[in-house]
């Protein structure tokens, strides 16, 4: 009697070849080995680690087929393969929306928000792959609008940047939110500007997201449609990003020469960012460079280099003084009293005092002898 392995292989490739090879193989099986074994080869994990059920089936099976497998091998319409895919996103990356809608139907509890090994669900995928009637049949059961994939992005950005203009506005009342960023601070404006997708944005920015940010990222990337888009819905073409720049500043820093010529003849102005705060150890140098000077005459603000060529020459300055007293300190260690010398350089040598009185007794003898 063949293995298990060996039977689920011979599925496999029996479905590789066509949809009847299968069913043949599989009617045969069932009279071979019975209906139970079977089934639980259909649910077991390949030798591979892949499932060996509905995820792998539905890739290349027909519909007659795939309910076959569902209602009389009871094989769960949930079970996700080696990669977390449940049969539902396979049948959605397949386009299969026949075997999609099936499974959306079938009896028994289907779970909607089951993700694959990329964070990716049902919704992320058929938003990804611009299929809106899936997606909103998948939002009507009640799939989950607000989760994230390991990038951080929402079913809201994907939709974004697929240009599914009608689902912008069903996400948002479902709980999506227009504000959500992902991993590298995208928001889905950020994604549908990115793209070009003139109608997304004019939907975004016009009903559900703020026109000042997007202006500002237009002019930053250069797109003159945008920029007039967003200029004729903008009251102020001036307001600052976050950086505290404006639209001209940002399209004259990344080289967009007509965006800025089209701003600047719609009441753009060139505002710069806010220059970045001096942190407390730059306050405190600054501070100690000029500690000297308490008079109130307002003091010129100089730049880093200038600041450092200050220090340089308070050192060359300090340099020969600190020298001096170094040879001064030598000079008076090595002048230093020996332990049991005289120490009164001042006064008359002990030597000279001896010689001297010597002198005198010599003096006084020869005196002495003459008489």
């Amino acid at each position: 009697m063949s293995s298990d392995a060996s039977i689920h292989q011979a599925l496999m490739r029996a479905l590789d070849r066509d949809t009847d090879s299968f069913t043949e193989l599989l009617t045969e099986l069932t009279e071979r080995v019975g209906r139970d074994r079977v089934t639980a080869i259909l649910n077991s994990v390949s030798p591979r680690g892949q499932h060996s059920g509905l995820s792998n089936c539905q890739k290349r099976t027909s519909l007659s087929v795939f309910e076959m497998l569902v209602k009389e091998f009871k094989v769960p319409t949930s079970t996700a393969d080696g990669t977390k895919s449940t049969p539902l996103i396979a049948a959605i990356c397949s386009s299969a929306e026949d075997i999609v809608q099936f499974l959306l139907s079938a009896p028994g509890k289907l779970n909607l928000d089951a993700a694959d090994n990329q964070g990716c669900t049902a919704l992320h995928w058929a938003l990804r792959l611009s299929q809106s009637d899936v997606a909103k049949s998948l939002i009507e059961r009640g799939a989950r609008v607000d989760l994230a994939t390991t990038t951080g992005m929402q079913p809201l950005h994907d939709a974004a940047a697929e240009n599914l203009v009608e689902l912008l506005p069903v996400l948002v009342q479902r709980g999506a939110n227009v504000s959500a960023i992902d991993k590298k601070g995208n928001t889905p404006l950020h994604f549908a500007m990115s793209k070009g997708h003139l109608d997304a944005v004019e939907v975004l920015t016009e009903k559900l997201a703020s026109p000042v940010d997007g202006h500002n990222i237009a002019a930053a990337n250069g797109n003159l449609k945008q920029v007039q888009m967003f200029v004729a819905r903008s009251k102020n073409v001036n307001q600052l990003d976050q950086n505290g720049a404006s639209a001209v500043a940002n399209a004259k820093e990344n080289g967009h020469s007509a965006v800025v010529e089209y701003l600047l003849a719609n009441g753009g102005l060139e505002i710069d960012a806010a220059p970045a705060q001096p942190s407390a150890g730059e306050e405190q140098n600054d501070s100690d460079d000029h500690d000297d000077d308490q008079s109130d005459k307002p003091r010129k603000q100089l730049s880093s280099s200038e600041r450092a060529n200050m220090r340089r020459r308070a050192r060359q300055h300090k340099a020969p003084a600190a020298a001096a007293a170094h040879a001064s300190r030598d000079e008076s260690h090595t002048s230093a009293p020996v332990h049991g010398t005289q120490s009164h350089e001042a006064g008359t040598p002990t030597w000279i005092i001896a010689v001297a009185v010597l002198v005198v007794i010599l003096f006084v003898l020869a005196f002495v002898l003459r008489r």
